[in-house]
């Protein structure tokens, strides 16, 4: 299977859901730790698209530079 960008990743689509989940979560957080660990949670909830994305660019390129 084959996919020309990082967007058609059902990981991503799915990474992107949960993103969503843990921001309506975190709304629900006592105050006091509004500035300690919700925006932790949140920080790294975005990373993981993030990360997803990086490697998918590492990894497609070498793939198209071999087939050339």
């Amino acid at each position: 299977m084959t996919f020309e960008t990082f967007e058609e990743l059902e990981v991503l689509k799915l990474t992107r859901q949960l993103k969503k989940e843990i921001r309506e979560l975190v709304k629900k957080f006592p105050v006091g730790e509004k500035y300690k660990l919700t925006d932790q949670i949140i920080r790294s909830s975005r990373s993981a698209d993030s990360n997803i994305s990086e490697d998918f660019g590492r990894f497609h390129l070498k793939t198209i530079q071999k087939s050339v």
